[in-house]
């Protein structure tokens, strides 16, 4: 199915986005909503355009409330109005590109600090292809889904001399808890060389930042290809 019933295919499953639009409409400061299915470098996200007065962050939490967590939109943006057809319907082709700064984020941004922590924060920026991860960022908040955190799992078992279980990366889902982890599982391992990891790190880094530049050279796929 595609876009003329409104089913877009995310994170492996089908949804209809006129369901999350209804839900997003009852929330008192929401005049009005439109959702959309994009596709990038990471896979599609749901972008979520609303009309009205409310913070996006408390927008996010109040709607995970209500449906499941793959009906949750990643990005979001508000408009004082959205663009009409002249048939009157939602013109989804000019609504306009948000980027992985509408991410909304509950928290003040904490950098990394230890090597460890900017080890980890390269790896999250080259899996999910945002520009900044905090110390206090959930993964999934940030455009994660099942499918990226097995490639992140995959990735940091090659890099860290500990074992993390890839149940684990659910339950410590933000950068801290996770780096707290892994310190309480290398209690019973030896160090690894850090020389070693920190050459790591560095090249992961530099990495992520050359699949950043490469993803601004490329123009954002439109509505129809996320359908597909």
């Amino acid at each position: 199915m595609g876009r003329r019933d409104g089913q877009v295919k995310v994170r492996g499953m089908r949804l209809e986005v006129g369901e999350i639009e209804g839900v997003l409409g009852t929330h008192p400061g929401v005049k009005q909503a439109a959702v959309v299915a994009k596709k990038d470098a990471t896979g599609t996200k749901l972008w979520a355009y609303v009309v009205g007065e409310v913070e996006a962050g408390a927008l996010r939490e109040w709607l995970r409330e209500r449906v499941p967590e793959h009906m949750v939109p990643s990005v979001y943006g508000t408009l004082e109005a959205l663009p009409l057809t002249s048939s009157g319907k939602v013109d989804r082709a000019k609504l306009p590109a948000l980027t992985a700064d509408a991410m909304p984020r509950t928290h003040a941004f904490v950098p990394p600090t230890t090597e460890l922590e900017r080890g980890l924060t390269a790896l999250w920026q080259e899996v999910l292809g945002v520009e900044r991860v905090g110390l206090e960022d959930r993964f999934f908040d940030l455009g994660g889904n099942s499918l990226t955190l097995v490639r992140l799992h995959s990735r940091m078992r090659g890099l860290l001399k500990v074992e993390v279980p890839l149940a684990e990366l659910f339950q410590y889902s933000s950068i801290a808890a996770l780096v707290a982890r892994v310190r309480d599982r290398s209690e019973a391992v030896d160090a690894p060389d850090e020389a070693a990891v920190e050459e790591e790190f560095a090249q992961r880094r530099a990495l992520a930042g050359q699949r950043r530049k490469a993803r601004q050279q490329v123009e954002a796929p439109s509505q129809e290809d996320a359908d597909e």
